[in-house]
């Protein structure tokens, strides 16, 4: 179970985790994928189970969003 299951908050902070290629050879900074995912259970608790969150998040200027 995670640990946000049982949170009021969440802070995020996207650091650089590495370099990756897409399919046509352009390279991007990646953040850490675990962070994602507690990003993305503290979005489905609140607007499935309707439980309110506070999200912040910190990106770092390299790292490019995904999904």
């Amino acid at each position: 179970m995670s640990l946000i299951s049982k949170s009021a908050r969440v802070l995020a902070n996207h650091n650089p985790r590495g370099t990756v290629r897409n399919d046509k050879n352009a390279e991007h900074v990646r953040a850490s994928v675990w962070i994602e995912q507690e990003i993305a259970t503290a979005v489905f608790l609140e607007h499935c189970l309707g439980r309110k969150i506070a999200v912040a998040v910190f990106i770092h200027n390299s790292v490019k969003r995904e999904g």
